[in-house]
């Protein structure tokens, strides 16, 4: 099989996963790992498939094959952390995508799988180690970049690392690094992203943790914006308000709002 041949198959591999005929891809992959045995990408291709087809042990076996081609392979520890969660075993997970970042401290699938982790286990102080690392050293130019690369990376890992970024800073009452952190996001986004209304959930979060602050020039802004721009009834700012103190800054309670049967506010 020549190196075009092995191309042209693996672009049906990607085509087969992407539409979701997984044995099929298999089959590919078996076939191109029969020609091409020391190529430890379609190794680590059936691992993948395996785990994503729910075969979590067959998933297991080809990630060890692989890493015995290559054991300083951070993709194949990325999959072997999820292949544990997917088990149940956290701890092993953590040690599988730290390995990953041990040998790629760049790795930043890697540092998106541990963050989602520690998220989940609240532990907000390393989640934002993680997320600032990610966005102060793996794309620390990011509002340079044009917009085809900025909606890539976005899809890819940023808007996550973002939104859980501010997540944790918010539950750690580090409510002007929050702030900042969606103005940052607001920036970036903002040109890849044409709609004039969608950053509302955005403002919403600005809105009261600016209220929170009492930094009343910026509550002003806010305020204004949703009245003249986003044209809300001023019953909203009340409740937006009430949420606040209460706590519900990334979402709302229904109780603090007036909305009729329709889901209308007034």
């Amino acid at each position: 099989m020549t190196e075009q041949e092995a191309d042209k198959l693996l672009e049906e591999v990607n085509y087969e996963r992407l539409f979701g005929d997984t044995a099929k891809a298999i089959a590919i992959l078996y076939q191109l790992n029969s020609e091409f045995p020391q190529e430890k990408m379609y190794l680590g291709l059936l691992a993948s498939c395996y785990y994503s087809n729910g075969e979590l042990d067959l998933a297991l076996e080809y990630a060890e094959k692989a890493l015995a081609l290559d054991p300083h392979y951070p993709a194949i520890f990325e999959l072997k952390g999820l292949i544990a969660y997917a088990k149940g075993d956290q701890e092993e997970a953590e040690i599988a995508y730290q390995q990953a970042l041990k040998i790629d401290p760049q790795f930043a699938l890697g540092r998106v799988r541990l963050m989602q982790l520690y998220f989940e286990k609240k532990e907000y102080n390393k989640v934002t180690d993680e997320c600032w690392f990610i966005l102060n050293k793996i794309v620390p130019d990011r509002l340079s970049y044009d917009k085809e690369k900025k909606r890539k990376l976005n899809n890819e890992y940023l808007f996550i690392v973002y939104i859980n970024l501010w997540k944790a800073l918010i539950a750690q009452r580090k409510y002007e690094e929050a702030a900042n952190v969606i103005i940052d996001y607001k920036d970036f986004a903002s040109s890849f992203i044409r709609d004039p209304y969608f950053f509302d959930k955005e403002d919403e979060m600005l809105f009261k943790l600016f209220y929170l602050l009492d930094d009343k020039e910026k509550t002003n802004y806010y305020q204004n914006r949703w009245l003249n721009f986003y044209q809300v009834v001023p019953s909203r700012i009340d409740g937006m308000k009430k949420d606040a103190k209460q706590g519900y800054i990334t979402n709302m309670n229904p109780d603090n709002y007036n909305i009729d049967e329709y889901g209308h506010f007034y």
